[in-house]
């Protein structure tokens, strides 16, 4: 690959990873402001909770909407229109002092953002396969990771200097400033003689019907539905039961970040099937051995500091190397239904994440015995699917 041509792949990767970053900022950027928000709804801290279930749910379902229509429409009609329902959704959050329509903004959030949750899994499969296909996953996969843990950096440094509303502000800017960019610099990925008017149900049972697809799939959402829980209730559990200041919980927040970042590196660097197969088997014990960290802290001292860093920093790690390497393995064999096969991807990862915090709210927010729990359930269930589809696994095992 020539410089240019490899310049003009970073810049495709940065152009889908700013997307995401949208869509994964909102999702975790008034998390330091959660004691700011209760006092200006009147609600409990507890009850903030709520708000990433609100976001990830419809986030996750127009996925589902958004994939298939850019497979008939291409990409770029696809991700414009999103943006702008986005921008319709976040003015009516800065805008409203009613937590009810606060709740209805972050709903159309989700709706509007969920074209990125597809997009950025679609649009590398146009351009590559192979391990070109894992190593561009592997890239956007740390852009995705590395904006939902600064977003709560950036948001507590601005509910610091101005008020909580400050951070959906920042959004709001930023939608723009990303709309302009996808306008101006983004190369639809798929052309024109491409693009098929084909039955969306069919479609879908088609991919469903793949066990390759299905087994990363369910893979992916035992994995990210741990990632989720552990941000919405790690921010809870630091600030509302630890009683650290926003700047604090930010900062102890992003700690875990390198682990993951570590976690995609590697995949990034299997360059064979067999390679790639045994480093996602160990990662699944490194899900199992961050949960108990925390399960046993929560056990023996309710809540500790460090067991939740050091548990969600493990936990990350394996999922660092999992999420990209089963989005990779996942969506290769649909090169013509690319679209549908991100959305299904995307929309059932972050619909099951976000089931999944809806049922978290009702967790105590007293001891971290309920988060290790959950995180374990999820952390065997990966694991569960990894030896239940052995000989799926052995094939790949096998390939080189």
């Amino acid at each position: 690959m020539s410089f240019f041509e490899k310049l003009k792949s970073y810049k495709l990767i940065f152009l889908i990873v700013i997307l995401a970053a949208l869509g994964q900022m909102t999702q975790t950027m008034y998390v330091p402001s959660i004691n700011l928000m209760s006092i200006y709804f009147d609600t409990l801290p507890s009850n903030l909770a709520i708000v990433m279930a609100v976001y990830m749910i419809p986030y996750g379902f127009s996925q589902f909407i958004y994939g298939p229509l850019s497979d008939i429409y291409g990409r770029k009609n696809i991700i414009l229109i999103s943006l702008i329902i986005f921008l319709v959704g976040t003015a009516l959050a800065v805008c409203t002092s009613d937590f009810d329509l606060f709740l209805l903004g972050t709903f159309i959030q989700g709706i509007g953002i969920g074209s990125s949750g597809a997009m950025v899994r679609t649009v590398p499969r146009d351009k590559y396969s192979g391990f070109e296909l894992r190593k561009a996953n592997s890239i956007a996969s740390m852009g995705l990771v590395i904006c939902p843990l600064l977003g709560p950096l950036l948001g507590s440094f601005l509910s610091t200097i101005f008020p909580w509303q400050s951070s959906y502000i920042f959004l709001l800017c930023m939608c723009v400033v990303v709309y302009i960019l996808m306008q101006t610099s983004f190369d639809e990925t798929l052309p024109v003689e491409l693009r098929k008017k084909e039955n969306i149900i069919r479609k879908y049972k088609d991919v469903l019907l793949n066990k390759e697809f299905s087994t990363f799939l369910l893979c992916i959402l035992a994995t990210c539905s741990g990632l989720a829980i552990y941000e919405a209730e790690a921010g809870i559990l630091l600030g509302s039961t630890l009683h650290f200041k926003p700047a604090e919980v930010s900062i102890l927040f992003i700690i875990p970040l390198p682990g993951f970042l570590i976690g995609s590196w590697l995949a990034g660097k299997c360059h064979t099937k067999k390679s790639s197969y045994k480093l996602m088997l160990t990662s699944s014990l490194c899900l199992v051995l961050g949960s108990l960290i925390i399960l046993s802290a929560g056990v023996l001292y309710q809540v500790n500091t460090i067991s939740i860093i050091l548990g969600g920093l493990i936990y990350f790690l394996g999922a660092g190397v999992i999420f990209p390497l089963s989005v990779s393995f996942a969506i290769e064999p649909f090169k013509n239904k690319a679209g549908t096969a991100g959305a299904l991807l995307g929309g059932v990862q972050n619909l099951g994440a976000g089931i999944f915090v809806l049922l978290g709210s009702e967790m105590s927010t007293q001891t971290e015995i309920d988060l290790g729990i959950v995180l374990l359930f999820c952390s065997f269930l990966s694991l569960l699917m990894l030896s239940m589809v052995y000989r799926t696994f052995r094939k790949y095992a096998l390939s080189v």
